[in-house]
């Protein structure tokens, strides 16, 4: 058998030519490839959907999605990852020529924003109509108590319904968060809404000086245009601070203008208007004693000519009203106690400290007024 040393020994050459070629390719974390001047940049990322790019001098020589390999050549690189609701993460790597350099990117994730608001009304009746409007314009409308999600911002929530007095509120609602309106119609079938009489302090804002006085609201009026739910009565007015007070000089009425602000006005029996005011937050409000009241701007019509603007409050003093008719005598004018007193002050300094008649409009109301100002005076 001559051959057998000749079989074994090429076997052997065989064996050592395989070990030589393994060992020259590199193993481990050595870089893959013949080339000696390439690296291996070993990329681990969290989340697996964000996007790795690798760039060198402010050039990207890679982009991928997720972990992986990326063959480079030697040098210092910028690995930067990015994904929707993640910050960007960003770090530096140097690559050396045959081996591996490994990076890890963990992105913090980032709390979204919420995008909108919850505006939850509540109104009785339940068979009340709600209109909800931002900046003069509708948003939403619907019957009853309901609950919506809405843009950030503020709102006018207004409701209505059959036998009931209108009422409107404003409301803002912030992105994330709950904001509650309550509005509880008062109901017209059981007499006056307004009914009684009103002490009111009346102070112009462009020069010193004002009024002050009572108005006698002793009955409903039937509606006109944009007027509605109307009472009116006979009004007058003080010399100095409710110090000595004269018989009516006309009628003074209250009313929803629009269906969503509080108004009220002042005539005098030739039907001249000589003031219109609206009501700020176009609604009611109790005092601490839980008397009603109402601050407002308005203008002033002088029968010399010209009119002048004012702020306004009145507060009901007691609810029957000294006079029933325009036609009436001289009467004793109802005691204006200081927390009446004060309170009227209170509401005058708010208003004129806010500068809000600047921003105020009488012009169409005043219409609406004066066009029913003749029908009144004249029943």
């Amino acid at each position: 058998m001559p051959f057998r040393p000749i079989a074994r020994t090429a076997l052997a050459l065989a064996l050592a030519a395989l070990v030589l070629a393994a060992c020259s390719s590199g193993g481990g974390d050595g870089a893959s490839g013949s080339d000696p001047s390439v690296g291996t940049l070993r990329v681990s990322v969290d989340p697996s959907a964000a996007t790795v790019t690798v760039a060198q001098d402010g050039t990207t020589d890679v982009t991928r999605r997720g972990s992986g390999d990326v063959e480079l050549d030697a040098g210092t690189y910028t690995v930067r990852a990015t994904a929707d609701g993640y910050r960007p993460a960003s770090t530096t790597a140097r690559v050396t020529a045959g081996s591996v350099t490994r990076v890890s990117l963990d992105l913090e994730e980032v709390a979204t924003e919420p995008e909108t608001g919850t505006l939850q009304v509540s109104v009785t009746p339940a068979s009340a109509s709600v209109a909800v409007s931002r900046d003069g314009e509708a948003v939403a409308s619907w019957r009853g108590s309901d609950v919506r999600e809405v843009a950030p911002g503020t709102y006018r929530v207004r409701a209505e319904a059959s036998g009931y007095v209108a009422d409107a509120r404003t409301v803002t609602v912030t992105a994330g968060e709950r904001a509650s309106v309550s509005i509880d119609l008062v109901p017209r079938s059981d007499g006056l809404v307004y009914g009684g009489e009103w002490a009111w302090l009346l102070e112009f804002t462009e020069f010193d000086g004002g009024y002050s006085g009572f108005v006698s609201i002793s009955e409903s009026i039937e509606d006109d245009g944009d007027l509605t739910g109307v009472e009116a009565g006979a009004w007058r007015w003080c010399d100095g601070e409710f110090e000595s007070c004269g018989g009516p000089v006309g009628i003074g009425l209250f009313a929803t203008f629009e269906g969503t602000d509080l108004v009220s006005s002042f005539i005098d029996t030739n039907g001249f208007l000589k003031a219109v005011s609206i009501d700020l937050d176009g609604r009611l409000e109790d005092t601490d004693e839980g008397n009603p009241a109402f601050g407002g701007v308005g203008e002033w019509s002088f029968y010399s000519g010209g009119t002048a603007a004012y702020v306004i409050a009145l507060v009901r003093v007691q609810e029957t009203p000294v006079f029933s008719s325009v036609g009436a005598t001289s009467a004793e004018a109802p005691e204006v106690g200081p927390s009446v007193r004060a309170e009227l002050e209170r509401r005058l300094e708010v208003l004129r400290t806010s500068g809000a008649w600047e921003a105020g409009t009488v012009d169409a109301l005043a219409t609406a007024v004066d066009r029913r100002a003749a029908s009144l005076v004249g029943r």
